[in-house]
């Protein structure tokens, strides 16, 4: 018959946090918009292989196309979509401070009669 394997407070409580660290760590990557498998990846610089750098020929290639890109379009389109309603909410903001005193001031002249 073996006896059990004795184990203290400590080695507990360092093994559970070698588990439940990282996953509390890419949880709260996750749970904020970000990719918490990639940041312990660059953290620890596992993906640094997998970055090629341009040859010369490809960025004097690169030099020669046109600078606006689709994405460049897109991103245009999208910011003159955001100034306009930008526009539309500030118009429908003073619309209704205009409204919120004309009511206010109704209510006082119910309350003086």
């Amino acid at each position: 018959m073996q006896r059990k394997m004795k184990v203290t407070g400590f080695a507990r409580f360092f093994l559970v946090m070698i588990i439940v660290a990282p996953v509390a760590y890419i949880g709260a990557s996750y749970y904020n918009g970000e990719d918490g498998i990639a940041n312990i990846k660059r953290l620890f610089g596992i993906d640094k292989s997998e970055i090629a750098e341009p040859s010369q020929e490809q960025s004097v290639q690169d030099q020669d196309q046109p600078v606006e890109s689709l994405d460049d379009a897109a991103m245009r389109k999208e910011l003159e979509y955001q100034q306009k309603r930008m526009e539309e909410l500030k118009k429908e903001n003073q619309r209704l401070r205009k409204e919120v005193l004309e009511k206010e001031k109704e209510l006082s002249n119910l309350k003086n009669q």
